[in-house]
């Protein structure tokens, strides 16, 4: 009979978390893999745009050469004075022709370059 009871007790503990999880709010996050990540809306339940960026960034490299300001926030150390820096750098010296060349833009250095490197490219 315990065995029973611990049975029911968790599976009713792991509902009331994934009740919780579902139903509050998440704020900006950043994941570990180095995107920042948007939670579950209480409303609907449906994931935010952001987060279907993330996702789909997951998957592919981001080009820095065509992104928009809010793709590149998406990115781990990059936030909007950062992103910003990009596209006017992007603007007055046109493409980049290497990952590398982030570098070049104020504000980016090898740390901030070495969180993204996996998430970035160029072709």
């Amino acid at each position: 009979m315990k065995f029973k009871k611990h049975v029911v007790l968790s599976v009713a503990l792991a509902a009331a978390l994934a009740f919780f999880l579902v139903s509050v709010p998440t704020t900006h996050a950043k994941s570990k893999s180095g995107l920042n990540v948007k939670g579950l809306s209480s409303q609907g339940n449906k994931l935010s745009k952001q987060a279907g960026q993330a996702a789909n960034a997951l998957k592919s490299k981001i080009n820095i050469n065509k992104v928009n300001l809010d793709t590149l926030t998406q990115l781990k150390g990059i936030g909007p004075e950062k992103a910003k820096a990009i596209l006017d750098y992007r603007k007055k010296f046109g493409s980049f022709k290497q990952i590398e060349d982030l570098m070049k833009v104020k504000g980016i250095g090898e740390k901030t370059f070495n969180l993204i490197k996996p998430f970035i490219t160029v072709k």
